[in-house]
Order: structure tokens, then C-alpha cells, then sequence
């Protein structure tokens, strides 16, 4: 399909109380490569270990490349520079690209194209239904092999030695993962990872709306109207609500940046991200040249930014021009004033009172969540098939 396209809402009746607690299920990608084999190799014995320590699981590291033959697994210690890595959350559209693009700038943090590795991670054991070896007895054996608790610790190894691979590869000592859509599992991060710092990146809901449409072509408003089965709509009402919500939580591993002072004052910006981070302030990290680099050649991650050499705020307010009142008005709605205003948009809020543009209210707002939760829902039990053990109770 299409990024504009937007899919009809199914209307099959689904009983939301059954499938509440469904967990997120995906088909784990192949890791493309020479070191494809040795990879899974390393997760595998990682599984076996039984509680994934490296005192009894495989120490493994892989070396610096060298040229461009191919890279090789040694079982060998090789302690990650960084302990832990750290985590970009922010929507699609929101500026993420843009920040990993200037991090990554630091001699000392690697931060490379959306690696989408955690969400692969967190899908392992889940099958689709039509594997020919039975998705049931799949997910059913993998769970009684592997509890919950050695499963963290196993992944976590394996997680480590994947970022340290990059790590060694690049010649940096801390790797940040920027995927947009890990606040579907950021939870799960937060198991495998429970001390990795969290970089939230928050920006004026309407203009990431505004920026879906004239970047992707996706008209969220019409989506949301049609409470169409979409994507993009998922992200907009379901993922900007939890990352509201996660992003007002103050502790010490986490950090909340706006994309309007990203791009204000860039350099004052970073230096304070990078001194959150643990490191000084390198000079210049905010000026980027992307011919030839990574993110050229990723394919994923905004491409508008390869047009660019320094951050920019042409895309700031452009909502203004590019929705009327009555699609304003059903984003608002959408949004929810008071989650407006909690991520620091007040007076977006009040302009938008001044221009008369009136939301259905927190009622319609929740009905709106629900909504697209049981999309969610479905999708999930949809993919589920016969993999009962999927459904879990909340806590």
C-alpha cells in the first residue's frame, strides 16, 4: 500500500476483554550478512545459557572491522565501551532523524540509521500462523524452555554484543538507538535495559500531522475521521499519548527535548543532550554533510534531511497552511487539550481556542484511544493465529 493510501476500517466484531493483554507479534527480519550465521549462532548459545550471564553464557565480541571483508564473531571478553546503550523515543515526523544525524556527529556516540533491533528481540519465539512447523508449539516451547526472567538476561547479552559490534566497527564508545516506533515496547527496554538513558523527543503534534502530509502524502485527519485501520493513525493517537506520558516522568535517566529548540539554538541544544549523556560538547556536531554517508544509503529515517547541512525551522507552523478548521479541529480532538498542553504547547492550545476551533472533548478523545487500540487488537489477533499463549492477562 501506498504511504497516502488509507486502508477502510474492518468492522469484524472483536471482544477487546479476550485480547486485551495481546502482546505485540512480528516476524523477526533475517540479519542480512556474512556475520548472519555467527549472529544467530550468538543468540542461540546466548538462549542456552539459561540465565544469560557471561560468566556461564558465550562471551562473545566481534572486532573492529578491517577494510571491507567481512566481520567475524571471537569468543573472546571484550567489554562494551558503554555499559548500556541509550534510546531515541519520539513519533515519525517528529525530528528524529534529524537529532541521531547530529549525535552521531560526536566523536564518542554512534548513533546509525533506525536499527529496529529491540523490536525484532522482543518478537522472538513468535511465529506466523502458517509456519509449517506449528506457531503454537513454537511459542508454547520456547515459553517453557526460557522463562520471562532468563529470557531478559539472555536477550540483554545478545543485545550488548550486537551494539558493541557497531561500536567497534564505527570506533565510538556509546550507541544510541534512534526507531521511532520502539515506544510500541518501551517497557521491554526497560527490562533489558533498566539503567539506559531516555532520550524523548517531543514536537508540536500538529505540525508532525502537517509533516505527514506533505512529506508521506498521509492525510491523518481524514484517517482519523474515518477511524481508518492505518499505521500512521496508530502512531498519532495511541504512540503520542504514551510518549506524553512517559516523557513527563522525572528521573534521572531521562531527558525530554523539544524539536522547536533543537532547531532554535541547536548548539545549546546538544551541548546540554551531550553533557546528559556524560560526555563534553563537541564544537560543530550541529553542521552534517550526508552525501555518501550511512543514512544515505539506509533508506529509512526522513529522507528530507539529506537536503540539508544544518537544522533548520521552515516546518515550524506550517499547520497553519496546510489544515482548515474542521481538520484541525478532529486532530485536537485526537490529541487531547490537556496532552496539548503537557507537552509544552499551551499556546497552540490557546491559538487555536482564539481561532475557534473546538475539540469533542477528553470523552471523545478516549473513545478515539479505544478506537484504535482495538485496531491494535486485532492486527495482534489476526497475526496470533493458534498462538494462544500470545494472550496474557494485564498485570
Amino acid at each position: 500500500m501506498a504511504p497516502g493510501a488509507i486502508a477502510r476500517s474492518r468492522t469484524r466484531p472483536i471482544r477487546p476483554e479476550r485480547w486485551r493483554g495481546l502482546q505485540p507479534l512480528s516476524l523477526p527480519g533475517r540479519w542480512p550478512g556474512p556475520g548472519e550465521g555467527l549472529a544467530l549462532r550468538l543468540l542461540a548459545r546466548c538462549l542456552y545459557a539459561g540465565d544469560g550471564s557471561p560468566r556461564r553464557g558465550p562471551n562473545v565480541s566481534w572486532p573492529k572491522r578491517q577494510g571491507a571483508g567481512p566481520v567475524r564473531l571471537t569468543e573472546e571478553v571484550t567489554p562494551m565501551r558503554s555499559p548500556v546503550p541509550s534510546f531515541v523515543f519520539g513519533l515519525p515526523r517528529s525530528g528524529t532523524t534529524l537529532l541521531s544525524v547530529m549525535l552521531n556527529n560526536h566523536p564518542s556516540i554512534h548513533c546509525p540509521p533506525e536499527p529496529w533491533i529491540m523490536l525484532a528481540l522482543e518478537a522472538l519465539g513468535r511465529t506466523h500462523p502458517a509456519h509449517p512447523a506449528g506457531a503454537g508449539l513454537i511459542g508454547t516451547g520456547y515459553q517453557a524452555f526460557l522463562p520471562e526472567a532468563q529470557r531478559i538476561k539472555a536477550l540483554r547479552v545478545f543485545a550488548r554484543a550486537l551494539y558493541q559490534e557497531k561500536l567497534q566497527i564505527a570506533g565510538k564508545g556509546h550507541f544510541i538507538d534512534k526507531t521511532p516506533r520502539y515506544y510500541c515496547i518501551f517497557d521491554f527496554i526497560l527490562k533489558v535495559f533498566p539503567t539506559a538513558k531516555s532520550l524523548f523527543l517531543v514536537r508540536n503534534p500538529l505540525d508532525v500531522a502537517a509533516s505527514y502530509k506533505n512529506s508521506w502524502g498521509v492525510d491523518l485527519a481524514l484517517a482519523i475521521r474515518q477511524q481508518s485501520d492505518t499505521p500512521h493513525a496508530m502512531d498519532f493517537v495511541l504512540g503520542l499519548e504514551l510518549l506524553a506520558k512517559e516523557s513527563r516522568r522525572k528521573n534521572k535517566n531521562t531527558y525530554t527535548l523539544c524539536y522547536e529548540s533543537l532547531t532554535r539554538n541547536p548548539a545549546a541544544a546538544l551541548s546540554s543532550l551531550v553533557s546528559f549523556l556524560g560526555f563534553p560538547m563537541h564544537e560543530n556536531i550541529e553542521k552534517f554533510d550526508l552525501e555518501g554517508s550511512a543514512y544515505k544509503e539506509h533508506g529509512l529515517g526522513d529522507r528530507n534531511v539529506l537536503a540539508t547541512t544544518t537544522p533548520h525551522q521552515k516546518s515550524i507552523g506550517k499547520w497553519r497552511t496546510t489544515f482548515n478548521k474542521n481538520e484541525l479541529a478532529i486532530l485536537l480532538t485526537a490529541i487531547g487539550r490537556d496532552t496539548l498542553v503537557a507537552l509544552g504547547y499551551e499556546a497552540v492550545a490557546n491559538e487555536l481556542r482564539d481561532m475557534g476551533v473546538r475539540d469533542k472533548g477528553m470523552d471523545y478523545c478516549q473513545y478515539l484511544r479505544d478506537v484504535y487500540a482495538m485496531h491494535r487488537d486485532r492486527r495482534l489477533l489476526e497475526m496470533a493465529g493458534d498462538c494462544l499463549y500470545e494472550a496474557r492477562p494485564l498485570p
